[in-house]
C-alpha cells in the first residue's frame, strides 16, 4: 500500500510542470499545404516534404526554440491545381480555432504559389515556399509577403552562359516545355545571351505530352 501511494505521489508532482507548460504556450497555428497528389495521382515527394515539415515543427515545439509559444501545423493537400489550392486556404482561414492563421508554408507548385500569394496580404499572413521556382514570384511589389527556400529558374542562367562560353559555342537554340515558369526563364536567358555576345538562333517550346514535332524543327536549324 505505501509503494502504491508513493508511485501516486511522483505522478502527481510530475504531471504539474507539463500542465503549467501548456497553459501558458500560446499557439501559433501555420497552415502547410503541400502537393500530396497531382490530379488523382499520388506524388511521392509530397509526401516526403510533409514529414520534413511535420519533423522541423517537432523538433521546434520539443527544443523550445521559441519559448512561451507552440507551433501547431495544419496541412491539407492543393492536388497541385490552383482553385483547389486557394480553397483549401479559405478553408483554413475561416474554420474556428484556437489562434489565428499567421504564416503558411508552401507550396511546391509554382502555378498554386503564385495564385495564393496574390490573397495572403489582405490577411496579413506571411507565405514560404519550399519548392516554388517560378521568377515571377521574384516581384516583391507583387508578393510583398511571400519568400522562399529555393533559388528561381532564372538564377541559373549565369551557369548556363558559363557552360556555353566554357565549349566555345558562339550561336545555341532554347528549347524548352510550354509554361510560365519555364518561359520566364527562358526570356531571361535569352536577354543574358545577347549580352554576353552569344546568338540564341530559337526559342522554341514544346507540350509535355507533344514534342517529336519540334524536335524535327532542331534538325534544321541552322548552326551558324
Amino acid at each position: 500500500m505505501r509503494q502504491w501511494e508513493h508511485t501516486a505521489l511522483i505522478s502527481s508532482w510530475n504531471l504539474v510542470p507539463v500542465f503549467r507548460i501548456n497553459t501558458t504556450s500560446r499557439i501559433v497555428s501555420i497552415l502547410g499545404l503541400f502537393e500530396l497528389s497531382v490530379g488523382d495521382f499520388p506524388r511521392a515527394d509530397g509526401k516526403s516534404e510533409l514529414a520534413a515539415a511535420k519533423l522541423a515543427v517537432h523538433h521546434v515545439n520539443q527544443q523550445t526554440l521559441l519559448p512561451g509559444y507552440k507551433l501547431h501545423l495544419i496541412t491539407n493537400d492543393t492536388k497541385c491545381d490552383p482553385g483547389v489550392g486557394v480553397d483549401r486556404f479559405f478553408h483554413a482561414l475561416y474554420t474556428e480555432r484556437q489562434s489565428r492563421l499567421v504564416m503558411l508554408l508552401g507550396t511546391a507548385c509554382s502555378e498554386v504559389t503564385e495564385s495564393i500569394a496574390k490573397i495572403v496580404p489582405y490577411w496579413n499572413i506571411v507565405q514560404v515556399s519550399f519548392g516554388s521556382t517560378s521568377p515571377a514570384l521574384s516581384d516583391r511589389s507583387e508578393f510583398p509577403l511571400f519568400c522562399r527556400t529555393v533559388a528561381p529558374d532564372s538564377s541559373h542562367n549565369p551557369a548556363r552562359i558559363a557552360f556555353i562560353r566554357q565549349f566555345g559555342w558562339d550561336t545555341v537554340t532554347a528549347f524548352s516545355q510550354n509554361e510560365e515558369i519555364y518561359s520566364l526563364a527562358v526570356n531571361e536567358l535569352v536577354t543574358q545571351l545577347e549580352a554576353a555576345n552569344i546568338t540564341c538562333a530559337a526559342s522554341i517550346t514544346f507540350a509535355e505530352t507533344d514534342f517529336k514535332e519540334q524536335l524535327q524543327q532542331l534538325k534544321v536549324i541552322p548552326s551558324s
